[in-house]
């Protein structure tokens, strides 16, 4: 039904929604059984992958499931639903979608087809999410400077700005610290602008747990709160350096 009206529709007109839209038609159990060019070229899918499978097939797992019962729940009760979609293609990659799917009522007034028109946002979707990093970044740091300023507790600040740096680039290890210089050695270390002499060494001033057994573990709990020291240079901290 859906089908044979886009087929009736002049040639310039099927190729403008082509290129500017995602266009996908489903049976009433959700099953592809049209899917335009666009479609295919964004989702890295063949024509063939994606016809006769559901739109599960670009699941991100993004969503929690709730999402797609409501909008689900939606359609299928006749009534038009608009969102906004991560998908994932073929390689992994994910991508944006603004959505909207629209149900084709049969003689009984039940939803026999349903209509997927997608635009691709992610570029967007990007922008927001740097901006909303950037904001987060200075947050954490206007707030460690005000803990600074008012001369609060020095492991405290390093702490609580670890904890939002590790929420803010979604990583479950990390640390801050500084590169300090012992004046009793030799090591030279070279760039375009200078040559600072002195063994280079890590200070950490906060850092997660990293100990593997319990040795590491003693060594941890002995010496995180006064600033745990690196100086091998054949280590991911001497990579650091």
């Amino acid at each position: 039904m859906m089908l044979d009206l886009l087929k009736q529709q002049p040639d310039f007109f099927r190729s403008a929604v082509d290129q500017a839209a995602i266009v996908a038609i489903t049976d009433a159990r959700g099953v592809i059984t049209y899917a335009n060019d666009l479609f295919v070229e964004i989702s890295g899918y063949s024509r063939e992958e994606l016809i006769g499978r559901t739109h599960a097939v670009v699941n991100s797992g993004h969503h929690p499931k709730g999402f797609f019962r409501e909008m689900w729940e939606t359609i299928s009760s006749g009534r038009i639903w608009q969102g906004e979609i991560c998908n994932r293609k073929k390689s992994g990659e994910l991508y944006w979608v603004e959505s909207t799917l629209v149900p084709f009522l049969g003689p009984d007034g039940t939803p026999e087809q349903y209509l997927a028109v997608r635009f691709d946002i992610t570029a967007r979707k990007q922008a927001e999410q740097a901006i909303a990093e950037r904001n987060a970044m200075l947050s954490a740091i206007s707030h460690a400077q005000s803990q600074f300023i008012t001369a609060a507790n020095r492991l405290e600040i390093f702490e609580g700005l670890l904890s939002a740096l590790l929420e803010l680039t979604d990583s479950q290890y990390g640390f801050i610290g500084e590169v300090l210089f012992r004046a009793d050695g030799s090591a030279q270390m070279d760039d375009s602008l200078m040559k600072i002499r002195g063994v280079p060494y890590l200070k950490a001033h906060s850092i997660t747990n990293i100990a593997w057994n319990e040795e590491t573990q003693r060594f941890y709990e002995e010496n995180y709160a006064k600033g745990m020291e690196f100086g091998n240079m054949h280590s991911l901290f001497g990579a650091v350096i």
